[in-house]
């Protein structure tokens, strides 16, 4: 469609000058906003600025990264993340330096999971009720699992047995 009177009584036809262009409130008159190239996204720059387009990075989605070490079993709350969590990434290790145990696990509203290389990295195990398991020998483990999700963070409920100490980190996706 080709643009040959004003759009409105107040955005003239002559600034939007390629397909793709948007009308944005300037200073005083509308004004162009020109269209970006492939792959750019629009991104405000507060009240009274005109908004820009830049490549999407993954700080600016409101992703949260946190680390923490845990050895006894009961809950712990995570707040302070800036939003609720639609899923979360955990990676996981054996304190001991010497144990090669580890744990990659994941957790949505709907579900825990995660892959563990334990038993001093003999084995590996599937768990759908753990986002994380550090589990040494059978009688020294240490496990968690996500039981709430709130408005700026989550809860995980540890279960220990034995002596086992975890170091852990977590990225919250939005």
């Amino acid at each position: 469609m080709q643009l040959i009177a004003p759009v409105t009584d107040y955005i003239p036809a002559s600034i939007l000058t390629t397909l793709g262009d948007i009308p944005v409130r300037g200073a005083v008159l509308p004004e162009r906003l020109a269209g970006a190239i492939a792959d750019l996204y629009l991104k405000s720059q507060g009240v009274g600025a005109l908004p820009i387009y830049e490549a999407l990075h993954l700080e600016n989605t409101g992703v949260y990264i946190e680390e923490g070490s845990r050895n006894t079993a009961g809950a712990e709350t995570f707040n302070g993340v800036g939003f609720q969590p639609s899923a979360i990434i955990f990676l996981a290790v054996d304190d001991t330096g010497g144990n090669l145990n580890w744990s990659v696990g994941f957790s949505t509203p709907a579900s825990d999971h995660c892959i563990a290389m334990r038993a001093n990295g003999t084995i590996v195990s599937q768990y759908n009720i753990y986002c994380i398991m550090i589990n040494r020998d059978g009688a020294n483990l240490i496990s968690g699992t996500v039981v709430a999700w709130n408005a700026d963070g989550f809860n995980i409920s540890w279960a220990e047995n034995g002596a086992c100490v975890v170091d852990y980190t977590f990225l919250c996706l939005p």
